[in-house]
């Protein structure tokens, strides 16, 4: 994504990248199977090393490869990853024990977290750091916490953005672009302010229901931000696709679409949908697959539908690794499955409330899935024997921690756990909620779309 996106950030960054900060991605998986010399300096195209991930030879480290905006970087002097991460203008996403003189990780071993540790070498990979990180001030950035509060009011709301779609800005910097229309297409429409190259964060003077024609094909480095007015879009969806990204779309309401309603497609990076109605939809509510990464969905009301969240998705070999996907207090109201289906990559359900029809709730179907489901209220809405996660072949891996189970009588939820103890540690500060029917209740009253006025 370019680096213009985030004109609000450009002075931190400047001066927290002592040599650059570029824009990007999350794999997070570490590298390929394919070994790399201890030496390696380079990407995989033979290029030249981008020069934000450079400095690491200059401290003596090792570079294994570059993807995005993360430096995946070896360490032998026991400085640690979060040391190594903050030294580069970066945040540690993850770390895991290194291949002795192999820029490599250890793939019989689970993820050792981004804690620091004892160890003389680690494999660490580095990711961009969000607004207001602690890992920029952390490389040696002058900067003050209040040039990142200096922010116009409406981007205020990046400081409720948590889990793997954190770094997500979607059109802070750029201009207010204002819809004065509920038309498909043209000048004050939806569509046209979507489809623009540029950053901007796009707000609506009218209420009412927009009637696509077609799906809308948002460009990089946008919010949607329905605050302010009433807005439904139906017939039609929000897609995000073909390497475009860091994207938010906030208190909107889509239904009725014959197809997806959002859709993450292709390469893209970055996407946070918050406070959303989604129902009605032909296929997924949210669908975020080949090769996408860094997504949160989070107070997001999904009802009367059938698939609601497939993530991750590829072919056999893998090309859904690098998926990092957070649910958080969502409300899942009458839907039947994929909540969320995950077929590679990780996944961390926190704090949901999940009313589901019949069958499968979630699925981790194909190694390296993970999925981590922490303080959900699980409620299945018939008596027809439901189940909480499947995985095939015992090849996806699964932990459940304080779920609150509400089954109807005569019914049985039957969930298993495999290799929980593997499974990924979150690399981002969250708070866990007891898992009450006060919270279920709360979730019911504040999800989804929220009538509340723009932020002056």
């Amino acid at each position: 994504m370019p680096a213009t996106t985030r004109m609000f950030l450009t002075l931190v960054l400047l001066t927290a990248c002592a040599f650059g900060c570029d824009d990007g991605g999350d794999d997070g998986e570490g590298p390929s199977d394919a070994t790399t010399a201890r030496d390696a300096t380079s990407p995989e195209d033979g290029s030249s090393p981008l020069p934000e991930c450079s400095g690491a030879e200059e401290e003596g480290w090792a570079t294994c490869r570059v993807e995005g905006d993360e430096c995946h970087v070896v360490f032998e002097d026991s400085t640690g990853c979060p040391t190594v991460c903050a030294r580069l203008g970066r945040v540690c996403v993850e770390s895991y024990e290194d291949v002795p003189d192999v820029c490599e990780y250890q793939t019989d071993l689970p993820a050792l977290g981004c804690e620091e540790t004892e160890h003389a070498s680690d494999y660490c990979v580095c990711g961009r750091a969000a607004p207001g990180d602690a890992g920029v001030a952390d490389a040696g950035s002058d900067a003050s916490a209040s040039d990142l509060g200096s922010r116009p009011a409406h981007e205020a709301l990046l400081g409720e953005l948590i889990g793997f779609g954190v770094g997500t800005t979607g059109g802070a910097g750029g201009p207010v672009v204002t819809v004065t229309t509920l038309a498909d297409s043209g000048p004050g429409s939806l569509r046209e302010a979507a489809t623009a190259s540029g950053a901007a964060w796009i707000r609506f003077a009218v209420s009412g229901v927009i009637q696509l024609d077609s799906d809308v094909e948002v460009s990089s480095d946008k919010t949607i931000d329905g605050r302010g007015a009433d807005v439904t879009i139906r017939r039609g969806g929000l897609f995000v696709q073909n390497g475009a990204g860091n994207v938010i779309l906030n208190d909107l309401k889509l239904r009725d679409s014959p197809g997806d309603l959002i859709r993450f497609y292709n390469g893209g990076q970055y996407m946070w949908v918050h406070h959303c109605d989604l129902s009605n939809g032909g296929d997924g509510a949210f669908d975020a697959t080949e090769g996408v990464t860094n997504v949160t969905v989070s107070y997001t009301h999904i009802f009367d539908h059938d698939k609601a969240m497939l993530i991750g998705a590829g072919s056999d070999d893998g090309d859904g690794a690098s998926m990092r996907w957070t649910g958080h207090h969502n409300w899942y109201e009458n839907v039947v499955q994929r909540l969320p289906f995950i077929r590679f990559g990780r996944a961390h359900s926190f704090n949901n409330l999940i009313e589901w029809i019949s069958g499968t709730a979630m699925s981790a179907r194909l190694e390296p899935a993970q999925i981590l489901v922490e303080h959900n209220i699980l409620a299945p809405q018939t008596n027809v024997g439901h189940k909480v996660i499947t995985e095939a072949d015992n090849r996806g891996l699964a932990r459940f921690v304080g779920n609150l189970e509400r089954p109807l009588s005569g019914d049985e939820i039957e969930f298993t756990e495999h290799m929980p103890d593997a499974v990924f540690t979150p690399p981002y500060p969250y708070s866990l909620e007891t898992a009450t029917d006060d919270l279920s209740a709360r979730l019911r009253a504040e999800t989804g779309w929220r009538d509340v006025p723009w932020p002056e």
